[in-house]
């Protein structure tokens, strides 16, 4: 059955208002579900000091645009490969893909969503771009988050006992080995596989991977930074050492463990207590830091690809 023009207009609003209205609910869920002590300790520090709290809004929303600011130059770079576009063209995809993304497990709805901003016989390619800018990304998490690992179990005296080394160990080689085994089984889409996923990144130009690289590590610094400094306007200076530990290890098991959108919130406040108690940070500072760090680049960038949503157009041909 083919839809006339209006039937398509009509359409393409209710899903638009689809998409703000679940924005708007998750946002609000997870609100609510903040631990109390998180708001009560940006309740104090309001009291204590509003000038601190105000430099560290303003600082925190720079913060905000640089990272999401980086994601779109990565995301310009990746598609200029293939297609052209602006920079600004890149900005409003980025930010509309993310709220659109926002309300699916593990956020996999930025991949239809970039798609539908391209001609359908360009979509494949922009499927593929999307998640190699995201695999990049992923390694810096998995690498940081390996040195974050080991060194909580070097510096911390996290408790590793053999029979859970070995485990863990026997896990990463048959991984390894299914890996190998299904190296030319296709993923999900057509013609995606693990070999050609390698031979897709040795095909690319090395200036654009290196820009790529540079523009990912540059963008994981920025939002690591942001958590750091956020302690650090709460009156907690962590180890530059310790921080590298334990937020590698903090994004690491976010970014691994698999979770409903709406526990997600619960899932992140349950790793940083866990993992920022080996440093004796307080609970409720950690909590803080965690609420004020998701406000700033779920909420507020949410708020801004809400208006990319609403002036969403289909592509033409």
């Amino acid at each position: 059955m083919v839809l006339s023009h209006k039937a398509k207009q009509y359409l393409l609003a209710a899903l638009k208002l689809f998409i703000l209205l679940a924005a708007a609910w998750f946002i609000y869920y997870k609100i609510i579900n903040t631990p109390d002590d998180a708001i009560v300790h940006w309740e104090s520090q309001l009291r204590t000091d509003p000038t601190i709290l105000f430099i560290t809004i303003v600082f925190g929303l720079l913060a905000s645009l640089l990272n999401w600011g980086l994601e779109a130059k990565k995301w310009q770079i990746l598609v200029n490969s293939r297609f052209v576009i602006s920079y600004k063209t890149a900005w409003k995809q980025s930010y509309g893909a993310f709220t659109a993304s926002l309300f699916t497990p593990q956020r996999v709805g930025e991949y239809g969503a970039k798609a539908l901003y391209y001609p359908k016989e360009a979509r494949k390619t922009i499927l593929w771009l999307t998640f190699l800018g995201n695999a990049v990304q992923l390694c810096f998490t998995l690498i940081f988050g390996v040195l974050g690992m080991i060194g909580l179990v070097l510096l911390f005296n996290l408790e590793l006992n053999m029979f859970n080394a070995i485990l863990l160990g026997i896990t990463i080689l048959f991984l390894g080995f299914l890996g190998y085994l299904l190296r030319e089984q296709e993923l999900i889409i057509q013609g995606l596989s693990i070999k050609n996923i390698f031979l897709k990144i040795k095909g690319l130009n090395p200036t654009l991977k290196n820009k790529v690289i540079g523009l990912a590590l540059a963008r994981y610094l920025t939002f690591g930074g942001l958590f750091y400094l956020t302690f650090g306007f709460l009156g907690v200076w962590i180890d530059p050492i310790n921080a590298i530990i334990l937020f590698g290890a903090y994004y690491l098991l976010i970014s691994i463990t698999p979770s409903l959108f709406i526990f997600d919130i619960v899932i992140k406040g349950g790793i940083g207590l866990w993992l920022f108690s080996f440093d004796n940070i307080p609970e409720s500072m950690i909590l803080a830091a965690i609420l004020f760090n998701w406000l700033l680049n779920f909420v507020f960038t949410a708020i801004i690809g809400s208006y990319y949503v609403i002036r969403f157009k289909p592509v033409k041909r």
